[in-house]
């Protein structure tokens, strides 16, 4: 035993070396997947307090950093096909003398790990992008609406974006019914679908 050993001890030596060698990758892979997943952004969009569309629209940072909420981009989907791009970031439904600080006019501005940010009603969203639209659209008409959160983040070069979209139903009283129609924010993490926002951005700024 011990001279096949001796004698085969390069090849021995050679073995080894490969299957640290593989080991010390593997463990450097899961290394790179685990920073990578710390590093990645994570937005949510949710609802609650409230019933309907009276329900406040509520944005959270599930990342493990920080990042800068720019705009609040909001899509009409109507009853007819079409649909409407608008932003709502600022809050346009009250009055300016009716904040403390200018701050609180805006939905933009840092969001910590583990914070949220209440962006008003789903009434007062549908409110505020209908403001923004000529001629202003029924919203009885109105068929889903899908809310886009775009951010930036220290660990990314360019933005960072979620969003989420809710069925829109009205009873005969007029009280509007909402039904997310994913179980959470979809991360746009994609080129594809980050070149999709990076118009309406160019658009405005």
């Amino acid at each position: 035993m011990f001279e096949w050993i001796s004698d085969h001890s390069a090849t021995l030596q050679l073995g080894s070396s490969l299957v640290m060698t593989a080991v010390w990758v593997t463990y450097l892979q899961l290394l790179v997947r685990s920073f990578g997943r710390q590093r990645r952004t994570m937005i949510l969009i949710n609802r609650g307090a409230g019933v309907g569309l009276n329900s406040r629209c509520f944005v959270s940072n599930l990342g493990f950093e920080p990042i800068y909420v720019l705009d609040l981009l909001v899509t009409l989907n109507l009853t007819d096909g079409s649909e409407h791009k608008t932003f709502i970031t600022d809050r346009s439904e009250q009055r300016a003398e009716d904040f403390r600080t200018p701050a609180e006019a805006t939905n933009q501005g840092p969001l910590n790990s583990g914070d949220f940010r209440d962006i008003g009603s789903f009434r007062e969203v549908l409110d505020r992008a209908n403001q923004s639209l000529d001629p202003v659209v029924d919203p009885g008409d109105i068929d889903c609406v899908d809310i886009c959160v775009i951010a930036t983040a220290a660990s990314s070069r360019g933005i960072v974006a979620a969003h989420r979209a809710y069925s829109v139903s009205f009873e005969v009283e007029g009280e509007g019914e909402l039904l997310p129609e994913t179980v959470t924010a979809t991360q746009m993490r994609t080129k594809w679908s980050r070149r999709k926002i990076r118009a309406p951005l160019r658009r405005r700024y």
